[in-house]
């Protein structure tokens, strides 16, 4: 058996701020959230950033998307969740940001030969 001890993640731990990150932007649409093992949460994000290679920012700005998204808000409520689904939750994301872009382009501008001529 493997009696190494547990990891400790301090509030200065990047793992930690994405886990009070986590938090915060489940309790805006859920205020009454409870708080859950930020410890677990960290040991988590840890998982997610060092052996699955995930880059902290990322990650973060993944957070902030799924707890925006009318769907996903309430289905990945927990950096576990996350992971299981993080390459589709990513996919989704950045489908979404493209069609945001998309619709912030302007529209080209197409001379219509048929008007003015009779």
């Amino acid at each position: 058996k493997n009696h190494s001890p547990k990891q400790v993640y301090d509030d200065e731990s990047p793992y930690m701020i994405l886990a009070h990150f986590m938090v915060k932007e489940i309790t805006r649409n859920n205020p009454s959230f409870k708080m859950p093992n930020t410890q677990k949460w960290s040991d988590d994000f840890r998982k997610i950033v060092e052996l699955d290679g995930r880059d902290k920012k990322e990650v973060s700005n993944l957070i902030r998307w799924v707890q925006k998204d009318d769907f996903e808000m309430a289905n990945v409520l927990s950096p576990d969740k996350l992971r299981k689904r993080y390459d589709n939750l990513l996919i989704k994301m950045k489908r979404d940001s493209i069609g945001v872009m998309a619709m912030a382009q302007p529209k080209p501008y197409v001379h219509d030969l048929t008007k003015g001529e009779d």
